[in-house]
């Protein structure tokens, strides 16, 4: 399980990124005190979403994963997904 580096033990930020490498920029700027978000939206089944994580969780060391446009009808990928990856 991935762990969240919070700034002075209080505070992490939580953002998006479009890619493995803005996500990696991200991380790098905020000097490891982030958390970047992948959105369950953008894949179809959740089979297609746990390799994509991981392979993220492999370059960034605080990876979560989000419904995607606040949608709940996502809830199940973005909850299974989590489940199998165990991300920040």
């Amino acid at each position: 399980m991935q762990q969240i580096n919070f700034y002075r033990q209080r505070v992490a930020i939580n953002v998006l990124a479009k890619d493995i490498a803005n996500a990696k920029a991200i991380y790098e700027a905020a000097e490891g005190h982030a958390v970047i978000g992948v959105l369950s939206a953008q894949f179809a089944t959740v089979e297609e979403g746990v390799p994509e994580v991981k392979r993220w969780m492999a370059e960034v060391p605080s990876i979560s994963v989000g419904l995607g446009a606040g949608d709940p009808a996502q809830y199940y990928k973005a909850a299974m997904i989590a489940a199998h990856t165990h991300p920040a």
